[in-house]
């Protein structure tokens, strides 16, 4: 009883800060559309996707890899070594930092339409602020503190960024530029980051240990490299369709995919906000070789999941169009047919289960990284033809499609290689 209590509770807390992210972000999503025109909403979006795939390439993967590594070592009571994969994390961390920020700047020194000339350097500081919240987030769910976990990495970002940007809106009167938007986006991860990092320096006051463990750099290098892969991979799938949609028809075409996803983004909202629960315990329960208790927590889930995403997609369906105009004006009801796409796409993947992150974090990494290759590769494939000659619909189908596939694939991989099915229910087992 006090371990469904606790789950419960876990699950009940993630849910409600995921619904403030998800809420938040396309409240503001709604405000920027309705305050800028198409074509610089859409310019704003495509920098953002630039920054957003930068970000997951300069995590290098650590936020999974330390849920995973620090969530393993804590059940096994060494401390020491869980505080080491952390060090390393920050240190590697602050590395690719300071490189990517030295190239940032040695572009806008010579090429005066850069990122950084465009958006100005509230850019490196939003990019900074994201990516420590995230690392601290991560480190925080693998000591077990996910409610602190998910309340840096979901609700200070999206909430503060909300606030000042009505604020602004209110207050001048005035369209808020791309500049203007990343300075407060970078407030808001910054005071994330900085919460974080106080929350962590009291969780290792708490959890005392000495002398410190060494650091295991090609050990932990190569370990944590597929987890690259495998978020880079999926930030790219997912932010690679609006540079893309920009580049090949307008900025304004990848505003009206960006409003498509942001709504659509409910369908993934129970998927979200549970990953960062199950994931740890995933780990631990596999590290002590209990497939029962993992088979039990991810059946549970998968059913809620596939629920809430039909119900999802039918809302989609049948009062989509009217929610988009509601909130983001007559001129975007064109992205209706997207949401509905990729809403449906959303509902056929769900059906296969929570396949990624149970391969990840036993430590099946390589697996999920290489399904996700050809999965970006098919994506591309399928984008450029479809967008060219369908534009936002081509975009939305091709998305959903490799989606579903690929959550397919994770499924078969994932039963062969942990023996553990997932899936809905016991159909999908004779396939």
């Amino acid at each position: 009883m006090n371990f469904k209590f606790t789950l419960l509770h876990q699950v009940t807390a993630s849910f409600l800060m995921h619904a403030c992210n998800i809420v938040f972000i396309l409240l503001s999503t709604a405000i920027l559309a309705r305050y800028q025109n198409p074509d610089v909403f859409g310019s704003y979006i495509m920098i953002l996707a630039a920054v957003t795939v930068t970000s997951i390439l300069v995590s290098f993967g650590l936020p999974t890899f330390l849920v995973r590594e620090v969530s393993s070592y804590l059940i096994r009571d060494d401390i020491a070594t869980a505080k080491a994969v952390f060090r390393f994390s920050f240190f590697l961390t602050c590395g690719l930092l300071v490189m990517v920020l030295t190239i940032f700047l040695i572009v806008d020194v010579f090429l005066d339409s850069s990122l950084v000339s465009q958006a100005g350097i509230g850019v490196a500081i939003f990019l900074t602020g994201k990516v420590f919240s995230e690392l601290f987030s991560g480190a925080l769910v693998g000591f077990n503190e996910i409610i602190k976990g998910q309340f840096i990495q979901f609700v200070i970002p999206s909430g503060s960024f909300l606030f000042v940007l009505i604020i602004i809106c209110i207050v001048l009167q005035e369209h808020p530029t791309i500049r203007e938007v990343f300075y407060i986006q970078a407030g808001s991860t910054t005071l994330a980051a900085a919460l974080g990092a106080g929350w962590l320096v009291s969780v290792f006051r708490r959890k005392k240990t000495d002398p410190n463990t060494e650091i295991m750099w090609v050990k932990w290098l190569c370990e944590s490299f597929p987890l690259t892969l495998i978020n880079g991979l999926a930030a790219f799938n997912q932010n690679a369709l609006y540079l893309v949609l920009g580049v090949l028809c307008t900025p304004e075409s990848a505003g009206l995919y960006r409003i498509a996803d942001r709504v659509g983004a409910f369908a993934q909202f129970l998927r979200g906000a549970v990953d960062k629960v199950i994931a740890p315990r995933v780990a631990r329960y596999w590290a002590i070789d209990d497939k029962e208790s993992i088979s039990r927590i991810m059946g549970s889930i998968c059913v809620l999941n596939v629920l809430f995403n039909g119900l999802y997609f039918l809302g989609s369906v049948l009062f989509g169009g009217k929610i988009i105009a509601l909130m983001f004006g007559y001129g975007y009801v064109d992205a209706w047919i997207p949401l509905t796409l990729l809403t449906g796409g959303f509902f056929l993947a769900s059906l296969f289960g929570f396949n990624g992150i149970l391969l990840t974090m036993t430590a099946h990494a390589k697996v999920v990284s290489s399904v996700l290759i050809v999965s970006v590769i098919a994506q591309l494939g399928l984008t450029f033809p479809l967008t060219v000659y369908f534009d936002v619909t081509g975009a939305a189908v091709a998305a959903s499609s490799v989606g579903v596939c690929t959550a397919f694939a994770l499924w078969k991989f994932a039963k062969k290689t942990t023996g553990i099915n997932c899936a809905v229910n016991s159909l999908f087992s004779k396939v």
